[in-house]
């Protein structure tokens, strides 16, 4: 299959993860807060935005405070990217892993 074939059949299939819901563990990085339940599950058309907003419920911060939400310790994706995206592409063990922190952890 070509290149532009599977894109093709990508966005046939509607450009969304086949799995209804996505496993993610959230990981302290940088003095962050441990979580006491740190595995949640959200529903693969969550965005990435939502994943951070029940971070930031969960951590109790406000919306002035930052946090700082990583996929692999690596990238901070945009806020409107779908969840079963990136867990369809970084996926580890069943689970997309979201690092997270107070301040900026990496460069």
């Amino acid at each position: 299959m070509t290149w532009s074939a599977t894109v093709a059949a990508y966005l046939d299939a509607g450009g969304e993860a086949t799995a209804r819901e996505v496993t993610i563990r959230f990981r302290p990085i940088a003095r962050a807060p441990i979580l006491r339940q740190q595995i949640y599950k959200l529903h693969s058309g969550a965005s990435f935005g939502e994943a951070v907003d029940l971070l930031r419920n969960l951590l109790k911060r406000g919306e002035p405070e930052s946090i700082f939400c990583y996929v692999d310790m690596s990238f901070i994706p945009a806020t409107d990217e779908s969840l079963g995206n990136l867990w369809r592409c970084y996926e580890s063990d069943d689970t997309l892993n979201l690092s997270y922190s107070l301040a900026p952890a990496f460069g």
